[in-house]
């Protein structure tokens, strides 16, 4: 923009209208017109068309400078607001700038300007990279300290992934989104997890007790069998011994009832104790699968059909509560089994990566997309009305066909024909599946690379 003003002003100054000549319309006096006119009379013929139409556009050009700086640059510098205030300042000089006087000093302080702007940025690249190198240190901590703790990996894996990429607000988004399921799902995991290691405390307390318990039985049974004894050593007749006879067998037969009953119980425990061990390694298991997202493709990264699902469920049921439209597209590659025949199964799974990343890449972020089997994929659109959603697939047939696939350096065009149809009060996700299903065929019979509303 600079450049394009300061050749304007140089082109302006050599076409031999003077520096006191008005930029655009204002009040001109009579002198200065006759002063214009015969000045013009014996000068060089008049300026070529070029100057003529760049005195045209720029009224224009000034307005949008204008704008740009206070609406766009004022607002993406708030946090200083002594350069926001200078973009405004700039943003009312250039809508007043109608000489040539006037716009050079413009031009004069955009410079300036450009210069502040240039070590502001740098100072916000350098605030970024340091955040993100502290970061990616507090998450290889992390991962160093949970080694046991698999659970954790999966997530961790995912901050480290977005902190070693370039930055972007769709994957940040999806990350999130990600995380906040798994989140959900490992939160109930471990509460059920926390109650079955209480309940395996509690059982070995119990164990502990209750082998007190019998200590002390035993202990009281060894000091009665002593006085016996002794008992027995100063009878002096058979009638004595037979009381002391009777005293052991009562006292032998507790405690054997008392071994019994603590033998009964220790099986109990020990059956309940390997019972809640289980219970924790399924658990355990869970947390770990939980984290491996295991209702993502493993191919594309989309979704799988138990995403899907869980997808489906949760945005019908939304958009059922929030009475707004919910529709659902189902898109099916052309010509994908000659693609496969012709280039390999490998370059038919590069196709399908690349029809999911132009896929996330393009539709928003609150959008949902699966893969429903082969190369078939299901995207829901919620808050969307039908036309919309048609019209949201067509802009991304479009732009997948802007972006080529490479195969082996090989630029390889890929199409795909959609169905897409609103989710119904009595639809099931079978029933608008069906009816997206359809709708694509139909797309397919008709010439493919096309949307059917169904």
């Amino acid at each position: 923009l600079y450049n394009r003003l300061h050749g304007l002003v140089r082109s302006w100054s050599q076409g031999g209208q003077g520096e006191v000549v008005e930029l655009v319309e204002g009040n001109v006096s009579e002198s200065e017109v006759d002063s214009s006119a015969a000045g013009a009379a014996t000068q060089a013929p008049a300026a070529p068309s070029s100057v003529s139409r760049a005195s045209e556009l720029l009224p224009q050009l000034r307005d949008l400078l204008a704008f740009a700086l206070e609406h766009a640059v004022a607002a993406q510098i708030a946090e200083a607001p002594e350069l926001a205030a200078q973009a405004k300042a700039l943003a009312t000089a250039a809508r007043k700038a109608n000489t040539l006087k006037a716009l050079d000093e413009l031009l004069t302080e955009l410079k300036r300007f450009a210069f502040r702007l240039e070590l502001l940025a740098d100072d916000r690249a350098e605030l970024r990279n340091g955040l993100l190198h502290l970061l990616n240190l507090v998450i290889e901590n992390i991962s160093e300290l949970v080694i046991d703790d698999n659970w954790l990996h999966g997530q961790i894996a995912v901050v480290r992934d977005i902190v070693s990429n370039p930055l972007s607000l769709r994957s940040i988004d999806d990350a999130e989104r990600r995380i906040k399921e798994v989140v959900f799902k490992q939160g109930q995991l471990k509460h059920s997890l926390v109650e079955a290691k209480e309940a395996l405390k509690s059982m070995l307390a119990g164990f502990v007790d209750h082998l007190a318990e019998f200590s002390e039985s035993t202990s009281g049974y060894h000091d009665k069998i002593e006085a016996c004894a002794h008992r027995i050593s100063a009878a002096n007749d058979i009638a004595d011994l037979a009381d002391v006879v009777q005293e052991v067998m009562r006292e032998t037969r507790i405690v054997q009832l008392n071994a019994q009953r603590s033998r009964d119980e220790l099986q109990s425990t020990r059956k309940k104790v390997e019972e809640t061990e289980k219970r924790i390694n399924e658990l355990q298991e869970e947390l770990d699968s939980a984290s491996k997202l295991v209702r993502h493709d493993q191919l594309t990264g989309v979704l799988n059909r138990r995403g899907l699902e869980e997808a489906f469920e949760k945005e019908s049921a939304r958009a059922a509560r929030r009475k707004t439209p919910l529709c659902v597209g189902l898109l099916d590659i052309d010509n994908f089994k000659k693609l496969n025949d012709s280039l390999g199964h490998d370059a038919g799974d590069a196709a399908l990566i690349h029809l999911a990343t132009v896929i996330r890449e393009t539709m928003r972020p609150q959008d949902t997309c699966a893969r429903f089997g082969g190369e078939e994929f299901v995207i829901l659109l919620p808050d969307t009305p039908l036309d919309d959603a048609q019209k949201a697939l067509v802009r991304l047939q479009r732009e997948l066909t802007k972006r080529y696939f490479l195969h082996n350096n090989d630029k390889q065009l890929i199409t795909f024909s959609a169905g897409v149809t609103e989710f119904r009060e009595d639809d099931t996700q079978t029933s608008v599946t069906k009816r997206a299903d359809e709708a694509m065929y139909t797309a397919k019979k008709t010439g493919k690379n096309r949307v059917v509303v169904g």
